[in-house]
């Protein structure tokens, strides 16, 4: 599923690097915001594109994918009670 930011709906440049609070710079989107130095998993990513700069969940950078995890909530929610 591809990435794009929720607000200007471009897609992150695979070139692209966030930097983690421990100093590490990485892409975001190669493990899903998940820092490979430190582990710490980033809920958030800046859109790097120069007219947009909108922060905001790192899942919402992938169409469809909360609207799945509702519908799979719903679900577990039927077959659990």
């Amino acid at each position: 599923m591809p990435a794009c930011c929720p607000d200007c709906k471009t897609a992150p440049n695979k070139n692209q690097l966030w930097k983690c609070f421990c100093g590490e710079s990485f892409n975001h989107f190669e493990n899903i915001g998940k820092c490979p130095s430190c582990g710490y998993s980033h809920e958030f990513t800046e859109c790097l594109q120069n007219d947009c700069k909108a922060i905001s969940l790192h899942l919402d950078w992938y169409p469809g994918v909360k609207t799945n995890l509702e519908e799979l909530t719903l679900d577990l929610d039927l077959i659990m009670s």
